[in-house]
């Protein structure tokens, strides 16, 4: 019996050992990961990024030349670059001894928001990307959205009521896909629409190709509108005014009112 616990008393003695080596070891090891230069970042790539600078990414990471690759955490690091208005998101790979990859998606400028003085881009989410003096042609132009100070900062969304009706223009817009022709080309209504006005969850249109504001009046009903806007915009091309769809069908007529 004596025998039996001293052995056991010495294997304890040997395994303590080798646990006390083992961490001097895996302490050394890592020493070296985290202290060699071998392991210090030199080269930061970034991919994939055109409206968002090389910069504002590279500073939004934390990630310098110098800092030891193995303390880089890349969830950590991506959800800061992610805070980048027009960064939808973030990939960030380690590429050893010494290189950091980061490949970007980014958001693309949907609608244009109508401020006093400026404009405002935002996404197809309702994500605002940027506060500008200057009009990017070929975007559908949204007027007298009321914004607060909160939703027109960029990187911020917008409100619960305006996504509402961010949404009422999305499906304005996907229902005015109704072909008709214009000078002997086919084309779809939609892509004649240059400005969308809110009037509290009503909706004005315009067209300056056909010279024509379309009142369509809520976001409900909207195949049936379409559908009667077609037909009067094949009867009444080449002539200015406006057309009202604002109304119940089952008591009054969609009709044209020529400009005067």
């Amino acid at each position: 019996m004596a025998n039996k616990a001293k052995d056991k008393k010495v294997k304890k003695q040997i395994v303590n050992k080798n646990l006390v080596i083992f961490t001097i070891v895996l302490g050394i090891f890592l020493g070296l990961l985290f202290f060699l230069p071998a392991f210090n970042v030199t080269e930061i790539n970034v991919t994939n990024n055109k409206k968002t600078s090389r910069t504002d990414i590279t500073e939004a990471s934390g990630i310098q030349v110098g800092n030891n690759i193995f303390r880089i955490v890349g969830p950590v690091t991506k959800g800061k670059i992610e805070t980048l208005p027009y960064v939808k998101n973030a990939e960030v790979t380690k590429k050893y001894p010494s290189t950091i990859n980061i490949s970007v998606e980014e958001r693309e400028i949907k609608y244009i928001l109508s401020l006093d003085n400026s404009y405002l881009y935002i996404d197809d989410q309702g994500y605002t990307l940027e506060k500008s003096n200057v009009k990017v042609d070929g975007k559908l132009l949204i007027k007298d959205m009321e914004l607060d100070e909160e939703e027109s900062t960029p990187g911020n969304r917008l409100s619960e009521h305006n996504l509402l009706k961010l949404n009422d223009i999305s499906n304005i817009l996907e229902e005015a896909k109704l072909y008709y022709t214009d000078e002997g080309k086919t084309t779809t209504i939609n892509s004649i629409i240059n400005e969308i006005t809110i009037d509290n969850y009503e909706y004005i249109l315009y067209s300056e190709k056909e010279l024509k504001t379309i009142f369509i009046g809520n976001g409900e009903n909207l195949t049936l509108k379409m559908s009667n806007l077609q037909a009067i915009l094949i009867k009444e091309k080449g002539n200015e005014g406006s057309i009202y769809l604002n109304m119940d069908f089952l008591k009054k007529y969609p009709y044209f009112s020529p400009k005067i």
